[in-house]
């Protein structure tokens, strides 16, 4: 299954999920699944590139603690949830979701699929 056909996936079968990136650290997505491009008024493409970069930033204090590898970050708002899940030192995938969307089982599905996602890149 290719890496469009699984981001596809989270946001066909995850209620709520408006969006799913695949995207480097640097904040360029590589593919990206829509639903939406805006939740409440909230662009989400650019929150996802702002939310990345706070992805990397937090690489970098956990590696500075010796605390392990990020495994998932997840920011949730009033109005928008964001799921990042790091695939490997370059690429990570992000999911946003309305604010009755179903986050856990979007967490789920980014865990099972981002092995995969590595794989194809």
């Amino acid at each position: 299954m290719s890496f469009r056909e699984q981001i596809e996936r989270i946001v066909n079968e995850v209620p709520g999920c408006v969006s799913c990136t695949l995207m480097g650290f640097d904040g360029i997505a590589v593919d990206t699944v829509d639903r939406s491009e805006t939740v409440d008024g909230v662009n989400i493409s650019d929150a996802t590139i702002e939310y990345a970069n706070l992805v990397r930033q937090m690489r970098t204090a956990a590696e500075g603690l010796a605390s392990g590898a990020i495994e998932e970050v997840c920011v949730r708002s009033e109005k928008l949830s964001t799921v990042l899940r790091p695939i490997n030192e370059e690429y990570l995938v992000a999911a946003s979701f309305s604010s009755d969307g179903l986050l856990g089982k979007g967490r789920y599905l980014l865990r099972v699929i981002a092995p995969r996602l590595g794989e194809e890149l």
